[in-house]
């Protein structure tokens, strides 16, 4: 069994019946999150406003004002999977986070 998996456990559901047989359920410690270039124009997490495109120019630019449907479905996944915990986990940004696409050039 690998260090990881001592320290921080299974990422385990209980079953529909779990309450039923007396199933519990471990808080959620650690959400580690890596290399997720927010504010890069080709990351998934990042809402894109399109225009006709140029010579110069996909047509896409980064939208930082907007959350993309993938991050908003990340973040509510993780609200959902720590919803009820006395104490929220402790978010660990690994890696690229931010990508300089966000700033003005």
């Amino acid at each position: 069994m690998s260090e990881l998996w001592q320290v921080f456990g299974p990422a385990r559901r209980p079953a529909r019946n779990a309450r039923r047989n007396g199933g519990v359920m471990t808080d959620i410690r650690y959400v580690i999150l890596s290399d997720l270039h927010f504010g890069a124009e080709n990351s998934v997490l990042t809402a894109l406003s399109e225009r006709p495109a140029t010579a110069a120019s996909t047509g896409f630019s980064a939208d930082p004002q907007r959350p993309s449907p993938l991050l908003s479905g990340l973040v509510d996944g993780v609200r959902e999977l720590t919803r009820g915990q006395d104490r929220p986990p402790t978010l660990i940004l690994a890696g690229d986070i931010l990508d300089l696409a966000l700033f003005a050039r």
